[in-house]
């Protein structure tokens, strides 16, 4: 409130609004063209009118009545009903500022009708609902709004206005666009435009600032809100101004007007909540994403001049959300921070997403079946139609060198074709042909977009002008328009005969020659012209563009490398197209910058050492954007803009870039000392140049790289220590490496081409028959060993690796061949075996006679050994018995030693037999630990064996020879053994229908071994310690004999042991159970004791 001067409060709200409205209406009406403004100038005042009114009766009952669970007001009253007039009227003006930012997006093309409705929409639904979400409070003052209870900032009303707005808008935007480039800064005087801006900034003070619709104005905030978006405004606005001068944008009053609303917008949800430095950030992020929204967007104007998406959407959702992170209204930590911050994006998204949707509902409602909220698509192509209920007069266009002012005249409504007749409009829009309708009077009533091509003019600046002031020269309008009307003449056919050579004036008043061919239309009581003019110089033009374009493909084909192009294009370029300053510059996409490669009019010395950001020059930006740009004032531009240009005192100018989809390497500019108009036929013609010239580069490169790429793939290919070669399935070699031509000792050429046949007769169907094979099962072959006899009858062996040949569909085509020379390898290989065979006869030899010798030297031994037992039995001193003792003992040592050799002997021989009788287990082995316990007492040992009760009591195997393995584990248990005791078990391991497997332990508690001497234990002639002969004697055959014969006795044995822990010896053998117990082995029976005398020591 203002002092508290109530009445006086209440008109000062209304004032605000009426002048923020106001302001935007200005704005908007400025840029229209001037046949449009005064029925724009009647929409927003109609708009305003008719929002408030809808405001007034629904609306502000759904924002203020009681809340129902927090999505809208309940309706109470009318308006009689006590609402707050404070309340009412802020909400009122923001409501009309809402209704001008809609009109101003829409404009004059939708239907009064239709336009009304979405202001209904807006004024009674879409600004409510979200008002009541944001603002409305319950009886104690709390928020009554779901978005209000989450905290939800907006002090100015930046998602109730902007935002609902401009989704609004969004949502029936034109679909199509009308003006691809901006020519003009606006319809009026940039006088009224700045004005009109002026108007627009205090009344939008006055409605976000003194009189904010979301929440009472404190006076004491008045002047730092003002502040706040006067600085949101200006940063808003000199970034906008600052990007847009970057891009080289003509329209930059628009961008400062753009960027200011942007800045405003940006600012008025904190208002007072955010520092000055705050409102600044604000504002200038408003101008930045308001400008990036601006250069994305791929039609002109489809929401008004300035634009609502650009202008009022995305800087009212930037302010929302950037609340959380500016606000300074009071103490916050990060994690209120953080919910304040999701709660302003919630609002955000929301509110946008419902304005859009229930727009969009409503607008394809109401298309279907009541009134047409937008134009048709036909429509909205066509542009501003200038006929549509406009009764203004038509403007003249600026007098210019060869035109003369044309006079402002009256313009009576003129009749449109046909509606329904869409198929003869469309036909007409997109004719070849310039095609110009007239009325009676010879007035503009249509005007296709090839005539805007020709004659410059726009659509909706040449409707309802008489046709000879616009498109022909002062000094032949009498001429043309005496031969237009006498088409209506009495008895005449209605059509020109024949197409009429005439001179013709652009909008630049430049004139040209064309040919034009009129025919009459009759309507009832009335008739139109429709002229068909051709440009004779275009058509002229369009030969000589093709004839270059000709010439210059068959240099991009003829050219030995890309400098000769470069060389001969600017000359090519110069003598067809008539531009006597040609350059072609390339860009580096990493330094961003320009070089010139290739020039004629310039001077050519400085120009290679030149090297230009890419950022500073016009070649520059036509590079980094892909977009070409045609000038034909190139004064106005600053000197640096101009680059290699500078010095050239160029007045027109064309730069395309050559690019592809994905890349553009450079640009080729055209230019002229004089002013020259550049045809849009020129254009293309250029751009086909250069898209051709990128082309041509990018072919050129690769093949380039595909030529230095084949040329170290053969570096590679002849640098392997391998021969290698393709051959087809007709046996020929179709390519080879170095290598391989010269194992064959011929030339790659020689090689080539010729088949295995005739490479090598001798053994070549084998050859070809391991091909076919790779070939049929696509399979390949490693590993083959195959001889060859070369052309000069050497033999050589080669071991190959054959592989399918695979093209690009996956068919085998062939085999290739990769082969090593083994000969020397073979060579060795074979004088290896033989002396391998030599030395294994001299083994077996060796062992044969060992085996057959065995009887001769046992035979001798025994007998030394029997002699001297009996010896020792007779009678003799103490000296000679010690004597025959060590004699004896030495005798079986060596007869034990010459039985391990003559053993092994055997084994080595393959004449070690085994035999298979019935004989006592428990027996034979309590007989062997019987001779073994006098050796075990020597050393003070426990010697004790244990037969398990499931081994049978009579058993088929090789007595011998199972009696000979545990001794040698025994002795060896006792023979390691210092201190202990060795145990021998016997158990059964399993059983089956042939038999058992009998399981045989000895444990000793003796020095043990480690895992290398355990891995290496049972191999022949090898012992656990190299000192072992010295302390322990043996000759390391007694394992490696009882590995072989276990193994032979169908068994395995194995040891577990640890040094310093002892040993256990384990082995297997499979026995069977003895049939007929009778006469068992003799040699197995224990000696009985009847009859002798035995002696018991207790």
């Amino acid at each position: 409130m203002l002092g508290g001067h109530g009445e006086l409060d209440h008109l000062f709200h209304a004032l605000w609004g009426i002048l923020a409205s106001a302001g935007l209406a200005s704005v908007g009406v400025a840029y229209e063209s001037p046949e449009r403004r005064l029925e724009l100038a009647f929409r927003y005042l109609a708009s305003v009118c008719f929002g408030l009114l809808c405001f007034a009766l629904i609306g502000f009952q759904i924002l203020s009545g009681p809340s129902w669970r927090g999505l809208f007001g309940i309706p109470e009253a009318g308006l009689s009903g006590d609402f707050g007039t404070d309340v009412f009227i802020r909400h009122a003006a923001a409501v009309g500022l809402a209704a001008a930012v809609l009109t101003g997006a829409l404009g004059s093309r939708p239907p009064f009708a239709g336009h009304m409705l979405l202001i209904f929409i807006q004024a009674s639904i879409l600004y409510p609902v979200v008002g009541h979400w944001m603002w409305a409070t319950g009886a104690d003052g709390a928020p009554a709004g779901w978005l209000g209870a989450l905290g939800v900032v907006d002090r100015g009303g930046a998602a109730p206005v902007h935002v609902v707005a401009a989704a609004a808008a969004a949502a029936v935007a034109m679909r199509q666009g009308r003006d691809p480039d901006e020519r003009s800064e606006a319809g009026g005087s940039r006088v009224a435009l700045a004005a009109s801006a002026v108007l627009l900034w205090i009344g939008w003070l006055g409605v976000s600032a003194v009189s904010p619709p979301g929440s009472p104005a404190r006076s004491g905030d008045l002047v730092a809100a003002a502040a706040n978006l006067s600085a949101a405004a200006l940063f808003g606005a000199f970034v906008t101004y600052g990007l847009d001068t970057q891009a080289q944008r003509p329209c930059l009053l628009r961008a400062l007007i753009r960027g200011g609303i942007a800045g405003l917008v940006a600012a008025s949800a904190a208002l007072t909540d955010v520092d000055l430095g705050g409102s600044a950030l604000l504002g200038a992020g408003a101008g930045v994403v308001s400008q990036i929204v601006f250069r994305m967007r791929r039609v002109e104007n489809p929401h008004g001049p300035i634009g609502v998406v650009e202008a009022h959407l995305v800087p009212a959702l930037w302010g929302l959300v950037a609340v959380a992170l500016l606000s300074r209204a009071g103490p916050m930590d990060v994690a209120q921070r953080w919910a304040l911050l999701r709660a302003q994006t919630l609002a955000a998204g929301v509110t946008a997403a419902w304005s859009f949707t229930v727009t969009s509902v409503v607008v394809l409602l109401c298309e279907r079946w009541l009134i047409r909220p937008r134009d048709r698509r036909s429509a909205e192509l066509a542009g501003l139609e200038a006929l549509r209920g406009s009764g203004g007069g038509a403007l003249a266009p600026p007098s210019s060198a060869g035109s003369a002012a044309i006079a402002i005249e009256p313009s009576p409504a003129s009749p449109e074709l046909d509606p329904s007749d869409e198929r003869a409009r469309l036909i007409v829009e997109n004719a070849f042909d310039a095609v110009i309708t007239m009325d009676a009077r010879g007035r503009i009533i249509a005007w296709n977009a090839k005539a805007e091509e020709v004659f410059g003019w726009l659509r909706h600046e040449v409707v309802g002008r008489p046709a000879t002031h616009v498109v022909v020269p002062e000094t032949s309008r009498a001429r043309l328009t005496k031969r237009i009307t006498s088409l209506a003449a009495p008895g005449f056919p209605g059509a020109s005969q024949e197409w009429t050579d005439l001179t013709l004036v652009r909008r630049s008043g430049v004139e040209f020659p064309a040919e034009m061919a009129v025919i009459l239309l009759r309507r009832d009581d009335t008739h139109e012209y429709c002229a068909f003019v051709r440009d004779r110089g275009e058509m002229r033009r369009d030969a000589d563009e093709k004839e270059a374009i000709g010439i210059i493909s068959q240099l991009f084909l003829a050219a030995d490398s890309l400098e000769g192009i470069y060389h001969e294009l600017p000359n090519v370029l110069r003598t067809h197209f008539g531009f006597p300053i040609v350059a072609i510059e390339t860009c580096d996409s990493v330094m961003l910058r320009m070089a010139c490669v290739a020039s004629t009019g310039l001077d050519a010395a400085a120009l290679p050492l030149l090297r230009l950001p890419a950022d500073m020059t016009l070649s520059g930006h036509v590079a980094t954007t892909g977009r070409a740009v045609v000038d034909t004032q190139v004064a106005r531009r600053p000197a640096h803009q101009l680059g290699i240009l500078r010095d050239a005192r160029v007045s027109a100018l064309l730069c395309v870039p050559m690019k592809t989809r994905a890349e553009v390497f450079g640009t080729i500019t055209v230019a002229d000392t004089v002013a020259r108009d550049i045809p849009s036929s020129v254009c293309e013609s250029m751009q086909i140049i250069a898209n051709y010239l990128a082309q041509t580069i990018i072919r050129r490169r690769t093949e380039d790289r595909l030529r230095g790429q084949r040329h170290e793939q053969q570096v590679i290919f002849d640098s392997v220590p391998a021969m290698i070669w393709y051959k087809d399935r007709e046996n020929r070699i179709l390519r080879a490496n170095r290598p391989a031509a010269a194992a064959f000792g011929l030339d790659l050429g020689q090689l080539e081409g010729k088949t295995t046949a005739e490479l090598f007769p001798a053994n070549a169907i084998e050859h070809y028959r391991e091909d076919l094979e790779v070939i049929r099962s696509g399979a390949p072959k490693f590993g083959l060993i195959e001889e060859i006899f070369l052309p000069t009858g050497q033999l050589r062996w080669l071991k190959m690796d054959k592989i399918p040949y695979v093209n690009a569909d996956g068919e085998v085509i062939g085999v290739i061949v990769f082969a090593v020379d083994v000969t020397e390898q073979k060579r060795t290989e074979r004088e290896l075996a033989e002396a391998r065979d030599m030395a294994l006869e001299s083994a077996r030899l060796k062992s044969q006679f060992l085996a057959n010798i065995s009887h001769e030297i046992r035979t001798p031994l025994n007998g030394v050994i029997g002699m001297t037992e009996l010896v020792l039995d007779s009678d003799i001193d103490a000296e000679q018995r010690e004597h025959l003792g060590i004699a004896l003992n030495s005798a079986r040592s060596l007869l034990s030693l010459l039985t391990d050799i003559l053993d092994f002997a055997k084994i080595e021989a393959g004449k070690l037999d085994l035999r298979s009788v019935a004989f006592d287990p428990r027996t034979a082995i309590a007989g062997l630990m019987k001779g073994l316990a006098a050796k075990a007492h020597e050393k003070r040992l426990e010697l004790a064996f244990d037969v398990a009760s499931d081994v049978p009591p009579l058993v088929a195997g090789d007595p011998d020879r199972l009696r000979q393995v545990i001794l040698n584990l025994v002795d060896n248990a006792i023979k390691f053994t210092n201190e202990g005791e060795v145990v021998l078990r016997v158990d059964v391991e399993s059983r089956d229908d042939e038999g058992f497997v009998l399981h045989v332990a000895v444990r000793d508690t003796g020095i043990g071994m480690d895992e290398d001497a355990r891995a290496r234990i049972f191999d022949a002639f090898w012992q656990a310690d190299g000192t072992s002969t010295r302390r322990f004697g043996g000759t390391g055959l007694g394992l490696g004999i009882v590995s072989e014969l276990v193994s032979r006795m169908g068994g395995r044995v194995w040891v577990d042991s640890r040094p310093g822990e002892g040993s256990t010896f384990h082995f297997t053998v499979r026995l069977a159970e003895a049939k007929t117990p009778e006469a068992p082995a003799e040699l197995d029976r224990a000696p009985t004791l009847v009859g002798r005398r035995a002696l018991v020591i207790v």
